[in-house]
């Protein structure tokens, strides 16, 4: 039977590296080991490997500085970290840096062996030098940069800030990162801080209710950590939160459970956090109308999404896009003239893509 993928283990305890060794070779990979990111910097530029498991903190080179001399190769392996637990800054550079994802140490050897055919079956170069992702469109180096940053960190659990002004795609964005994610095919649901549906709030929207918890509560209420458990939950808006919902966003992110609204009964959900916001929520804090520690809970993974003014490069690629949505909605065939054309490459787009869209539909 052929391997399933080379796996260089890089950990500087033999036993642990032993352990690891053997699983991997127990699940058909051709796995070797190495002691530290030296001996495993040598070994890579002489043969290549697939992936590479490697513990973050080791003596001479530690797993990130490994991580980020293995970009300059040829054919660069993906990575997954081993962290200590509770070490969410030092995942978050690794992930920021290029790996695939992390485990914290205690770790299951099933969830790290799911983790292992996950990243050898989705790693590939990237950078090709346009944003070939569905949902992403153009060739411009903002938006190749967005697309490379998108395929680095889908895998991981990590939440994801997006900002960018309206109309500049966040949401979007946000469902192409749940979409190539583990969690594909799994419930994705959007609540608008800035216009929650629901008559009891956005806190209510993101974490339920219990039968008379709140005014006219006539039953029980389950938010949107309930309804995406296993997927994945949007907050546009985040910055208009709730001091309560982000008291209670912030716990839910730091132990993946929460209670409703009313209620005493902790639930755990598996349950991935993608939050857009307008602007850049550092002003938001520094005027306490946004909590530190979760900002500091998002911000680790930050999108930014450029304007359409600066990436009007991409006008024409967008154009072309928008139109042939029209064309197949409407059964119409149009074409754009040459002076249409040249009027829309002179706007501004203070709306940005969804006014462009708008403008062609």
């Amino acid at each position: 039977m052929s391997s399933m993928g080379k796996v260089l283990v890089v950990e500087d305890k033999e036993s642990m590296r032993d352990m690891l060794l053997m699983a991997l070779e127990q699940a058909n990979y051709s796995a070797s080991g190495a002691a530290d990111g030296e001996e495993a910097l040598r070994t890579l530029k002489t043969t290549p490997y697939d992936l590479v498991i490697s513990d973050l903190k080791m003596p001479k080179m530690d797993g990130l500085a490994l991580l980020k001399a293995s970009r300059e190769l040829h054919a660069p392996p993906a990575f997954i970290m081993i962290t200590a637990h509770g070490s969410i800054p030092d995942a978050v550079e690794a992930i920021n840096s290029g790996a695939f994802d992390f485990v914290e140490k205690p770790f299951d050897l099933e969830e790290l062996e799911f983790k292992v055919a996950e990243a050898i079956g989705k790693h590939a170069p990237i950078g090709t030098g346009k944003a070939t992702l569905e949902g992403l469109i153009g060739s411009s180096p903002q938006m190749c940069e967005v697309a490379e940053i998108v395929q680095r960190v889908a895998a991981a659990k990590l939440p994801v800030l997006l900002t960018g002004e309206p109309g500049t795609g966040k949401q979007s964005v946000a469902k192409v990162l749940a979409n190539l994610s583990p969690r594909a095919g799994r419930p994705i649901v959007i609540v608008d801080a800035a216009n929650a549906e629901s008559e009891f709030g956005v806190e209510s929207e993101l974490f339920g209710h219990e039968k008379g918890a709140l005014k006219g509560a006539k039953k029980r209420f389950s938010g949107a950590l309930e309804q995406a458990d296993g997927g994945t939950v949007i907050i546009a808006s985040v910055e208009r939160l709730t001091p309560a919902a982000q008291r209670r966003l912030y716990q839910f992110l730091q132990d993946r459970r929460f209670e409703r609204i009313g209620g005493d009964k902790a639930i755990d959900a598996d349950v991935r956090v993608i939050a857009t916001a307008k602007d850049d929520l550092t002003d938001h804090v520094m005027k306490s109308n946004f909590r530190e520690d979760l900002y500091y809970r998002l911000k680790g993974v930050t999108v930014h999404l450029p304007p359409l003014r600066d990436r009007q490069g991409d006008l024409a690629l967008l154009i072309e896009h928008f139109l042939a949505q029209a064309t197949a909605e409407h059964k119409r065939n149009v074409k754009l003239s040459p002076r249409v054309t040249k009027l829309l490459g002179e706007y501004a787009w203070p709306g940005n893509v969804r006014e462009l869209a708008s403008v062609i539909e």
